[in-house]
């Protein structure tokens, strides 16, 4: 399962570079600043991921995902549904 993932996101990884290289770069002007600042916090979060995969237990991963997502989805309704008068 974790060879298809890994395929899988390769090659989605690689078709959106291609789209963005052939397409969006000539056609769009990038803020390459921003770009290249998500990218390496990207990178972080992949080195991260990887040392939790490598060093913790598989339960223990998916309990903590689990609760990660509620909290995600709590924090989005929250902002999307809260009456905040401006």
């Amino acid at each position: 399962m974790k060879a298809a993932i890994g395929t899988s996101l390769a090659i989605i990884a690689g078709n959106a570079l291609l789209g963005f290289f052939l397409g969006d770069v000539s056609t769009l002007n990038i803020d390459w600043p921003f770009l290249l600042g998500f990218t390496g916090l990207a990178m972080i979060g992949l080195f991260i991921g990887t040392f939790l995969n490598n060093n913790l237990d598989g339960a223990k991963l998916k309990f903590g995902f689990g609760i990660f997502v509620l909290l995600m989805s709590l924090f989005i309704f929250i902002m999307e549904f809260a009456v905040i008068s401006h």
